[in-house]
This record gives structure tokens, sequence and C-alpha cells, in this order.
């Protein structure tokens, strides 16, 4: 399917995250699928993009519980009040739309407003915003 588009929608009626793709095959009777530029956004009041991730490639489950970004993963989380944009570069990303999580073990880069860090392996909680790098971490911080 050409530009596909799906949108999981909260008790309130306003969209939760919405999956988006160039082009998207499902396997039967696996139920599981392929994407070609995919782009997920997760959303805290229906309109406002909490998270958005986005690579050339993704699986998602049958479920569609289970996003697993790869080639040119991109992160971000926009500016908000009190809150830097948090833009993360990494090759593999594993989004559980469940947990409200998304995880890698490769390398990370992430930039916070001015700030740089890089380390090997993340966590971000996608519902309070917060990311975790995991080992051998180094950062630069800007005043």
């Amino acid at each position: 399917m050409e530009d596909f588009a799906t949108a999981i929608m909260g008790t309130d009626g306003l969209p939760e995250r919405r999956l988006q793709a160039r082009y998207y095959v499902r396997f039967q009777p696996r139920g599981d699928g392929q994407l070609a530029r995919p782009r997920m956004t997760f959303y805290s009041d229906g309109e406002n993009p909490l998270w958005m991730a986005r690579s050339k490639r993704g699986w998602v489950s049958p479920d569609g519980d289970e996003l697993r970004l790869s080639r040119r993963v991109r992160l971000r989380r926009p500016a908000s009040p009190g809150r830097a944009d948090l833009y993360v570069r990494t090759e593999e990303l594993l989004v559980r739309s469940d947990e409200e999580t998304a995880r890698s073990e490769l390398p990370v880069y992430a930039t916070l407003g001015p700030h740089e860090m890089r380390g090997t392996g993340m966590i971000a909680d996608l519902h309070s915003g917060r990311l975790q790098l995991l080992s051998e971490v180094e950062g630069r911080y800007e005043e």
C-alpha cells in the first residue's frame, strides 16, 4: 500500500499516536508488516507532537504495539515550555507503544539544545520525555 497512514485514538477521541509510511506491505497470515520511510508521532494532547520518530525502513508487529526502525533513525522531542529540543540519531530503534518506550542498543548521538551527548544504548520514556543513555556516555555542555 502506498502512502500508508493510521492513527490510534484515545478514549477522548483525540489521536495518541500516528504511523505513516511511504509504502507498507503486510504479510499474511502472520500479520506483521514492512514499512518504507516510516514516521511515528506520539501526541500529548491530541494535536501537539510529544515525540516524532522516522527512519528509512521499519517493521511493525501484528498488533501494532511494536515498531522496529532501522537505517538512519531519527527521534525528536520538540521544544516545549521549560524544555529544549531533543534530537537523537541512531541506526536501530525499538518503539513499544504499549510501554511508551523507545530503545536502542547501538551507538546513539543526541543534542539537547546546545548540549551534545553520545553513548551506547538508550531508553526514552515517551510519556515523561526522559532520555537515558546506558553506557560509554560522553557529553559536552554549553553554557
